[in-house]
This record gives structure tokens, sequence and C-alpha cells, in this order.
């Protein structure tokens, strides 16, 4: 009798056994399904636009601060841009709190005016008030008219550059401690003419052809031609303390050019020795502190 009675206990604690086990992985369940409240949007600023960053602003419609501890932008119509690992705290309330990640390289598949970006979503680590880190993949508003612009963009830029490259030659001192210089266009590929119409500055450092008073176009890559070279002059711009401390864009210098009978315009190609030789520059005009 009293091996039936063990043994019935031993059925019952088996039973009460299987009964929490249940009832844990029931309740961890319903915490890895709750989807937490957070819905996000993906913005650019100027900022970004140098670093080729989006922010992925996400924002908290619940009623408890929710942890974001890694965040990956998935945008097919980019190649990866990889992981962030970050420790954003996104409150209640709607608040939006920005987390900044890269988008990749466009995927040129047609022609860039016509490109539109796939839907995209993004992916986030996140940690709610005593749960584990879950996964969650939030959608981002489609149409996405920033992506789509980004996506056109790129490529327009890609078709370009497979025509013509623009970058500076060597950069020399004048005497007035200005530097002198040229604008080099590199034939890549076809064989139409390619117009410089315009060439321009930043905030910081101005580009002007040579002589000034040049009137467009200020030069043409020939048909079949492969190298142009159109002397510029390259100064400080302004050496106040709102743009020495404020600029965003130092060394982006864009130039406007006519392919064939298509206007297009892109950045001239600035290297860091080209960088060490403008920041030199501008620290000598503005009488700046080494």
């Amino acid at each position: 009798m009293r091996r039936w009675v063990l043994a019935g206990l031993a059925v019952v604690g088996v039973v009460v056994a299987i009964i929490a086990a249940t009832t844990l992985v029931g309740r961890s369940g319903d915490r890895a399904a709750a989807a937490p409240p957070l819905s996000v949007t993906v913005e650019q600023y100027r900022t970004d636009e140098v670093a080729r960053t989006v922010k992925l602003a996400v924002r908290n419609t619940g009623d408890t601060t929710i942890e974001v501890v890694d965040a990956e932008l998935v945008a097919p119509s980019f190649t990866p841009a990889g992981q962030v690992t970050t420790t954003a705290l996104v409150p209640p309330g709607g608040l939006r709190v920005d987390i900044r990640s890269g988008y990749g390289r466009g995927r040129c598949t047609g022609p860039p005016d016509q490109l539109v970006s796939e839907p995209a979503s993004v992916r986030l680590g996140v940690r709610q008030p005593n749960q584990d880190i879950a996964r969650v993949t939030l959608p981002l508003p489609y149409p996405n008219e920033l992506l789509n612009r980004l996506l056109r963009l790129d490529c327009q830029q890609e078709a370009l550059l497979r025509i013509v490259t623009v970058a500076f030659g060597p950069l020399r001192p004048t005497a007035d401690g200005a530097l002198a210089g040229t604008l080099v266009l590199t034939r890549q590929s076809g064989a139409e003419p390619v117009t410089v119409h315009d060439v321009d500055g930043s905030v910081l450092i101005s580009v002007d052809p040579e002589p000034a008073d040049r009137p467009p176009p200020l030069g043409t890559l020939a048909g079949g031609a492969a190298r142009l070279e159109m002397p510029v002059r390259v100064d400080a711009e302004r050496c106040d303390g709102h743009a020495l401390g404020e600029i965003k864009k130092p060394y982006v210098f864009p130039v406007w050019l006519r392919i064939g009978a298509t206007e297009q315009n892109t950045d001239v190609a600035v290297t860091e020795a080209d960088k060490v030789t403008l920041f030199e520059m501008v620290r000598q005009r503005c009488h700046l502190a080494k």
C-alpha cells in the first residue's frame, strides 16, 4: 500500500511540475509575444547628408519607458548598413528619440528618375520593464519619399560617375595666401561632350573659375577627349565664428555639368590630402592659431 501511496504522490508531483512549467512558459510566451508600443520613421538632416546617415526616429505610445539596445535599417533597395548598438531610452507619450544609422548604397536597377524604394523596416532590440531583450521589426511608412530620394540620388551619381569624374588638381599657395589649382574632369566612358556650367564653394571656402568674371560655360570636355583641366582659385569665404563653428559641409563643392542634353550636378572629389591643404589655407587666411 505504501508503494501505491508513494507512486501516487510521485505522479501528483510530476503533474504539478508539468502544470508549473506550463504556467511559466505561458507567462514567458505572453511577454515575448506582446509587441512593444513603438513606431518608427526615417529622417535626414544636413549633418546626416555629409555622413551618409539617417535618423531612425522611434516613438513610444505606451505608458512606460522602453530601452532600445540595437537597431538596424532593413531596406532591400540599399546595400546592408549593419546593426548599430545604442542605449536609447524612449519615454512614453510619443516623444521622438533618434538613433543614427547608415543606409548603405542604392541598388540601381533601372533609370534613376524612375526608381522607387521597396518597402523597408527597422529591426530593434528592445527591453521593456522587468523583461528580457526582445526582437521586434517595425515597418517604415510606404511609399517612403526620403528613401526614394536617396535611392535616386545614389543612382544618378553612379550613372554620372560612369561617364566622368571631377577632382582637384594640385593646389598651390598664391602670393596672397589663397590657392591656385585646377578642376580636372576625367572621362570614364562615352564620347559625348561634358560642359561645366558652374562651380560653387561651401560656406567656409570659395571655389571660383579663373578669371573670376569668366562667363559660362566654364569649360568643355570635348566629345572623345579624355581629360579637361579648368583653372580655379580657392580661398577662405568667411572667417567669423559662426561659419567656423557651425559649418556642416566644409569640403562639399558642387559642380553643374551638361552631358549631351542632360543637366546634372555632382561634387568635386576631395582627397584627405586636399582637406589638409584646404584647412591650412583657411587657418592662415583667418589668422587661426594652430
